[in-house]
């Protein structure tokens, strides 16, 4: 009504005053009063329709709005804070194939393809000088098999099942020391940490009963430097990429499949010395990878050292019919 008006007197009568031309001039066209009103209720209808529809739109509006500031939100912080959580994890603790493989693909960072294009076989090297290792493979992600780098060490004739075994029980603390802040794997045995391997009879020893093939990281320093007085770093690795620390990984087992095909998760390329028994290789190119490199196999002899970047190139291994097989290695930077 007139009363609820704000605007101005003046412009209400100009506006009245409008409103009487057009019904005088609709009615000089011959149009009914009754058509009229009929127009003024559609009129009005229409735009109470339109009101409606302003108002639904809102309260669709509101009801988006609501879902994603309770719901959708909190959902994506949460699940946001969940990844960070087990991306922090995953990086405080580089190790070979501790966390689960889906965990590693959806984490695993795209390689550049260009380490391996090209790159149809392991080469072989022998007596090659620290320059043309740095120079071809040190940083490359390019494997290689050193033949005869460990050949003179004495681990390749003093390491062994019991020599291990005399070695932590002189330390026995080293066997907690290691359940708790180092790595053991199973693989396919039934043998679950270090204790349980050196518990074991002599018919399991021997491997009359049932096949074993098993591997562990030192991470005690007494066994770290026992173990040194055996070995060294390899001759061709270059003085500024000296073993990091004394944590050695150690892998031994009978014939027959030795690790799985996995991928690890370690801060720098590695290393590892055949110093007993024969294995083989499997280096397979990361998915991304599959239509310009190919699969490799190299096969490392006792008194072999093969360098490959785990972080890189899916791996398994196999080891030949004959002697156990022993290896020792670790990373350099």
């Amino acid at each position: 009504g007139v009363a609820s008006c704000t605007m101005k007197e003046e412009d209400l009568v100009k506006l009245k005053a409008e409103a009487r031309d057009l019904l005088a001039a609709a009615l000089a066209q011959g149009c009914r009063s009754e058509d009229i009103k009929d127009f003024l209720r559609q009129l009005k209808r229409s735009r109470a329709h339109s009101n409606k529809k302003h108002w639904l739109w809102l309260a669709r509006l509101g009801r988006v709005l609501y879902y994603l500031v309770f719901l959708v939100l909190p959902a994506v912080l949460l699940l946001s804070v969940l990844l960070l959580s087990l991306i922090n994890w995953y990086e405080e603790a580089p190790c070979l194939v501790p966390q689960p493989y889906f965990l590693g693909e959806i984490l695993r960072p795209m390689s550049d393809c260009e380490f391996c294009n090209g790159v149809t076989a392991a080469p072989r090297e022998k007596n090659i000088s620290v320059y043309d290792f740095v120079k071809k493979y040190a940083y490359t992600s390019k494997p290689v098999v050193v033949e005869g780098a460990a050949s003179d060490w004495p681990a390749t004739r003093t390491f062994s099942y019991d020599y291990f075994k005399g070695l932590y029980q002189q330390r026995p603390e080293a066997i907690e020391h290691q359940i708790e802040e180092g790595q053991f794997f199973s693989y396919n045995s039934n043998i679950r940490d270090l204790k349980g391997l050196f518990e074991l009879s002599d018919e399991e020893v021997s491997m009359v009963t049932e096949r074993w093939y098993i591997g562990w990281s030192t991470s005690d320093d007494f066994i770290g430097k026992e173990l040194m007085k055996h070995y060294s770093t390899p001759y061709f690795i270059p003085p500024t990429g000296q073993q990091l620390n004394t944590t050695e990984w150690i892998f031994m087992g009978a014939p027959g499949p030795g690790a799985g095909i996995h991928i690890d998760s370690v801060l720098f390329p590695s290393w590892q010395a055949q110093l007993s028994g024969t294995k083989t290789w499997t280096l397979i190119p990361p998915p991304e990878c599959y239509y310009v490199c190919h699969q490799l196999n190299a096969t490392v002899y006792k008194g072999d050292i093969i360098v490959v970047d785990t972080n890189q190139w899916y791996h398994s291994t196999h080891i030949h019919a004959g002697d156990i097989s022993i290896t020792i290695g670790s990373e350099y930077e």
